[in-house]
């Protein structure tokens, strides 16, 4: 027996970016790579024009906000759809510096691990990145 899927049942992609660059002060602004997230996005775009994203930038990525933003954007995609979140700015050993505070990698993994998608990125343009393999 075979089974063909109707074609409105591709997967979807589901893309959240956050971007600081303007950190509050001056000394750890970032000025070389502003607007990464939205070439990401918009490259993505021209390849699938039905991307569902959310863009964050600067005051908008605290903790509270990324998380929910997370949980909210991603609780929209079913198993089989894909799921990518890219997080620009500075980073330290197990985390990612938030506008407001410090956001440990194990909590942003966590935060997506409740989406029903099987097919989960997460691309960290950020010093110390690698620690998001073995951070818990």
């Amino acid at each position: 027996m075979v089974f063909f899927a109707p074609s409105d049942m591709r997967a979807r992609t589901f893309m959240l970016t956050a971007e600081i660059t303007n950190y509050p002060g001056e000394e750890d602004d970032i000025d070389l790579s502003a607007n990464s997230s939205r070439d990401i996005v918009e490259s993505y775009r021209r390849q699938d024009s039905s991307l569902v994203y959310i863009q964050l930038f600067d005051e908008q990525v605290t903790n509270d906000n990324l998380l929910t933003s997370i949980r909210n954007l991603f609780d929209e995609a079913e198993e089989n759809d894909i799921i990518i979140l890219y997080i620009h700015g500075h980073g330290y050993n197990g985390g990612y510096k938030t506008y407001d505070s410090w956001l440990d990698y194990g909590k942003l993994r966590k935060a997506m691990s409740y989406s029903k998608s099987t097919n989960k990125m997460i691309f960290a343009d950020c010093c110390h990145s690698g620690s998001l393999r073995t951070n818990n």
